[in-house]
């Protein structure tokens, strides 16, 4: 809501204030995990009280093999959801005044708190693009004089307990990401030259706080002298690499803005 107020005859405020409440979001009949980067553990949300090992095919097989590195939400001290909502308070104002009574100059000033949407792809897809939802096979391809062992219909054979999984992709969010929003600032001069020109000096500035972030993670430290596989060396060997994503970026904008107007015909 916002509110206008002519302090003087020479003052005029206008006075906002809003509220955002974000509910985070929930996946699909709770196929959410999220990979910790801290401990190496995949947080895995609750279903009717257990993970969803029926939805997704590949879970039930992919389940027993990384059983003893899946942990609870509880355990994690986090929601079901892996995500906490965010309430989010958005002040706003802005005031022109009259220096004089000639109406010849007017000074202009605002400030105001605006939050951004978050990057749906990112927000809504890492979740579920974590084991046991998601996993990674390869298989290689053998040819028999020339010809080709595995075809479209045979190349990848149904999941069974027995299949191998490759070290899998995880992907990480922070579950208490702060909603990303933009601070702006302006301050204008208007001065009446003669009768048909106007000139507008200004400053206009703007920063922004909690912004989009990704960090690859599970990398190995740089060692010359550790000669072991790339795989062997990362912090935990039972996955690939890990991508991050937080709300920790910033920007920040300050622009000199001036504007001369000349008014042709009456």
């Amino acid at each position: 809501s916002s509110d206008l107020y002519k302090v003087t005859s020479r003052l005029t405020l206008n006075l906002g204030l809003r509220f955002e409440y974000n509910p985070a979001f929930q996946e699909l009949q709770d196929q959410a995990a999220d990979f910790d980067e801290q401990t190496g553990k995949i947080i895995v949300a609750l279903y009717k009280g257990s993970i969803n090992l029926t939805t997704q095919q590949v879970a039930k097989f992919g389940y027993p093999q990384y059983a003893n590195d899946i942990i609870t939400p509880s355990q994690a001290n986090l929601p079901n959801k892996l995500r906490f909502d965010q309430y989010n308070w958005a002040p706003r104002i802005g005031m022109a005044f009259r220096p004089s009574d000639n109406n010849n100059t007017v000074i202009r000033a605002g400030f105001g708190v605006f939050y951004l949407l978050q990057s749906g792809n990112n927000t809504v897809s890492y979740p579920i693009i974590n084991p046991p939802f998601i996993l990674d096979e390869s298989k290689s391809q053998t040819t028999v004089n020339g010809a080709p062992t595995l075809r479209t219909e045979n190349f990848f054979e149904p999941f069974t307990v027995n299949t191998q999984f490759n070290s899998p992709l995880v992907f990480s969010y922070d579950p208490r990401n702060k909603t990303p929003y933009v601070t702006e600032w302006n301050f204008t001069v208007q001065r009446k030259l003669g009768n048909n020109m106007a000139l507008d000096i200004g400053y206009l500035g703007s920063k922004g706080t909690h912004l989009e972030m990704i960090t690859p993670g599970n990398v190995p430290p740089i060692n010359p002298n550790d000669t072991r596989t790339y795989q062997e060396r990362v912090p935990f060997p039972a996955f690939g690499g890990s991508s991050y994503l937080a709300n920790q970026n910033d920007s920040t904008y300050h622009a000199l803005q001036v504007k001369l107007q000349k008014r042709f015909s009456s």
